[in-house]
């Protein structure tokens, strides 16, 4: 088994790691503060669609100088710049990120190396609620895995040891790029209302608001050249007539994708992660998307 070491102890990181101890695996948590000490004192411990998973942990507070075969980067998108230098220092070969790079691929890729760095996405999300990890599994979007790098099958393996589902992708620059545009616009559809997603649950206006401007942000991403991942994305976004697409996202705002995996992290991080998706989102599709643009502000 692996020894493994993950940057990042909020709910991507802590359920990753659970997973990943639970099938056998050494974990090592990079955590400081009161979320380090209760990690030395209980462990792992996070709650999965209901179902509680625990496994032991060392806990570090930096991964320069720890030993491992993997190191898996699971910070949040604002962060990611900041842990890097942890990452190239690393004597791991395998370097895995889940974390959204907001435009940083390049600079990750010349800081750790290319050859040891794959690209990669979580396939659940969630928040903290009482102190205890609470995350859901997507069914609509797996864990994502880049398939064309030196360490794909390796990082493949690895990630498959958690018993989520697991997806190649072979253009994980337009699957950044989609996921930035995507998230951008769902998080603001949640924000941009007292009632959050309840809102756009209970109105086919505010559905199909939203579906006309994701709409033309994948308009405009496609005429950058930029293919729409997964695909579909572009089809519930582009092929299927507006009022069936609200309907269907109308439905979607009141599932735990969006109740348990989005909400709780868009409120959590309005003012931080969110706030750098909505920029990188909007640099993506520049002024070219007013529906989207607007859709965007009514949120920041």
């Amino acid at each position: 088994m692996a020894r493994i070491v993950v940057v990042g102890a909020g709910v991507v990181g802590q359920s990753y790691a659970a997973l990943l101890g639970s099938a056998g695996h050494e974990m090592v948590m990079v955590a400081r503060g009161e979320r380090a000490e209760r990690l030395r004192r209980a462990g792992l411990g996070v709650l999965i669609d209901g179902t509680r998973v625990v496994a032991p942990c060392d806990v570090v507070a930096t991964a320069t100088d720890v030993a491992a075969d993997a190191v898996l980067l699971a910070v949040r998108g604002e962060q990611f710049v900041s842990v890097l230098d942890q990452a190239a220092v690393s004597s791991a070969p395998l370097v895995i990120s889940l974390t959204n790079p907001l435009g940083a691929m390049g600079r990750a890729a010349e800081v750790i190396g290319a050859g040891r760095l794959v690209w990669g996405f979580s396939g659940l999300g969630g928040g903290p609620r009482d102190g205890v990890v609470h995350a859901h599994v997507v069914r609509q979007q797996h864990t994502v895995v880049q398939s064309d790098a030196p360490g794909s099958v390796a990082a493949r393996h690895l990630l498959e040891a958690t018993g989520l589902p697991v997806d190649n992708e072979p253009h994980m620059t337009d699957w950044f790029a989609t996921h930035n545009v995507f998230i951008a616009g769902m998080a603001a559809a949640i924000l941009a209302h007292p009632d959050g997603a309840a809102h756009v649950a209970g109105s086919r206006a505010e559905a199909a608001r939203l579906v006309t401007a994701m709409r033309e942000g994948f308009d405009v991403l496609e005429d950058q050249g930029v293919q729409v991942r997964p695909k579909p994305l572009r089809v519930i976004f582009g092929r299927v007539p507006t009022f069936l697409a609200a309907s269907y996202w109308k439905r979607q705002f009141a599932t735990p994708m969006v109740t348990v995996s989005m909400q709780p992290h868009a409120v959590a991080t309005k003012d931080t992660e969110m706030a750098a998706v909505f920029d990188h989102a909007l640099t993506l599709v520049g002024d070219r998307a007013p529906r989207y643009s607007a859709l965007i502000n009514t949120a920041r």
